[in-house]
C-alpha cells in the first residue's frame, strides 16, 4: 500500500530549494532552459495552489516529474494549435502592414496618413517594434529573430500579435478618415 500525504506549502518549499536545478535541468531535455525554468515554476504554482486539497501517493518528487512531463505535452499541443493560428493571422497582417508600407508605390495613404502609422510604430515599445521590423521589413523568420533577440518563439509571435493589435487599432482613424474621404 502506498504512503499518501496532504501536500503542504512546506512540501512544496523544500522540494524547490532541493530539487529545483535538477529539475530543470530534467525540463530541457524537452524544451529550450528558458522554456524549461517557466516550465517547472508553473509547475510549482499549480502545487502551491492545490495546497491542502491535493493528495500525494508515493514521493512527491515522482509527482513533479510526471507534472512537468505532462505540462510539456501541454506545452507541445497549444503550440500545434498556436502556431496554426498566429500563421493564419501573420498572413492577414503582413497583407495590411503593406498595404501601409510607404515604399509601395500603390499606396492610398495621404501624407498625414504615412506620418500617423510612422507615429504609431514609434508608440511601440522598443522590443516590439524592433521585431516587427525584422517579421516584416526584413522578411525574418519567428525563429531567426528568436534567436537574435535571444527570446523564445512564443514570445516573438506574442510580440508580434501585440504590435499588430496595437498599429491596427491607432490606424483605425486613419482607415475611417480615407474611407470618409473617397
Amino acid at each position: 500500500m502506498m504512503d499518501t500525504k496532504h501536500l503542504t506549502e512546506t512540501d512544496v518549499h523544500d522540494l524547490f530549494i532541493a530539487h529545483y536545478s535538477k529539475l530543470v535541468h530534467y525540463a530541457a531535455k524537452f524544451v529550450s532552459q528558458e522554456q524549461a525554468k517557466d516550465l517547472v515554476q508553473d509547475v510549482f504554482l499549480q502545487l502551491l495552489k492545490k495546497c491542502g486539497t491535493l493528495t500525494i501517493a508515493g514521493k512527491l518528487e515522482h509527482y513533479v516529474y510526471k507534472a512537468i512531463k505532462n505540462k510539456y505535452l501541454d506545452y507541445v499541443k497549444s503550440q500545434n494549435v498556436h502556431g496554426k493560428y498566429v500563421d493564419q493571422i501573420l498572413r492577414l497582417n503582413l497583407d495590411e502592414l503593406s498595404y501601409y508600407d510607404p515604399s509601395n508605390h500603390q499606396s492610398l495613404l495621404l501624407n498625414e496618413d504615412e506620418a500617423a502609422l510612422f507615429q504609431a510604430l514609434e508608440s511601440l515599445p522598443d522590443k516590439c517594434r524592433e521585431i516587427l521590423i525584422s517579421k516584416f521589413i526584413y522578411g525574418k523568420k519567428t525563429i531567426q529573430i528568436s534567436e537574435e533577440f535571444n527570446i523564445s518563439p512564443r514570445t516573438v509571435e506574442t510580440h508580434v500579435y501585440k504590435g499588430m493589435k496595437q498599429l491596427k487599432l491607432a490606424l483605425r482613424n486613419v482607415s475611417m478618415l480615407f474611407n470618409f474621404l473617397l
